[in-house]
C-alpha cells in the first residue's frame, strides 16, 4: 500500500521539490520531473508491488515511494536501493524514516554489479526528455538500455524470482 510522501527541504546543489504531490524537478529542465509521487507513478509501479518478495534490489531511490510501499510487507526480507545521485540520497533518506530492511547505496544501477542474488530486481529510473521523445516516436527505447540492463542483471536473480523495469 502506498504511503504519501511529503518532503520539506531544498538542495542548493540544483534539485528541489514541491509538495502535493511531491515532485523533484531538475532546475536545468523544468519540463522534466526527476521523481514524482502521483497517481500515474503509483499505477505504473503497481506491477512491482504485485511481484516483490524476498530480498529486493531496486535501481533508483526517487522520493522513496515504492520503498515506503513495501518496507512493511512481511514477504520482503530486505531492500537494497542503488541511487546514482548522492544529493538525492542526502535529501530523501533523512526524511523517509525507512525501516531496518532498507539499505541505500550510492552507485549507478546501470554499472553496479550485485554481490549476491535477489528474489526481486526492479529498475525504477526516469527516462530523459530525449528518451521520452524517441519512445513516443518509435515505441522503443533507442539502444534498449533497459533490456541490456535486464540481461546484464539477470544472473543476480534467484531461480523463480522476478525482474523488470518501470515502463511508461
Amino acid at each position: 500500500m502506498y504511503k504519501d510522501i511529503i518532503l520539506k527541504s531544498i538542495d542548493d546543489g540544483g534539485r528541489f521539490h514541491t509538495e502535493a504531490p511531491s515532485t523533484l524537478w531538475d532546475r536545468w529542465d523544468l519540463l522534466q520531473p526527476m521523481m514524482i509521487d502521483n497517481e500515474y507513478e503509483r499505477e505504473t509501479n503497481q506491477i512491482f508491488l504485485d511481484n516483490a518478495f524476498g530480498h529486493v534490489l531496486i535501481g533508483g531511490l526517487g522520493v522513496g515511494l515504492i520503498i515506503k510501499a513495501v518496507e512493511d510487507n512481511n514477504n520482503i526480507a530486505s531492500i537494497t536501493v542503488i541511487e546514482k545521485n548522492q544529493r538525492i540520497i542526502d535529501l530523501i533518506v533523512p526524511q523517509s524514516n525507512f525501516n531496518s530492511k532498507v539499505t541505500v547505496i550510492q552507485g549507478d544501477i546501470h554499472t553496479y554489479l550485485p554481490t549476491k542474488q535477489y528474489d526481486t530486481i526492479w529498475l525504477d529510473d526516469w527516462t530523459t526528455a530525449q528518451e521520452d521523445k524517441e519512445y513516443l516516436e518509435t515505441g522503443v527505447f533507442v539502444g534498449d538500455s533497459r533490456e541490456q540492463w535486464k540481461a546484464r542483471t539477470l544472473p543476480y536473480l534467484k531461480s523463480g524470482g522476478y525482474i523488470n523495469y518501470w515502463k511508461q
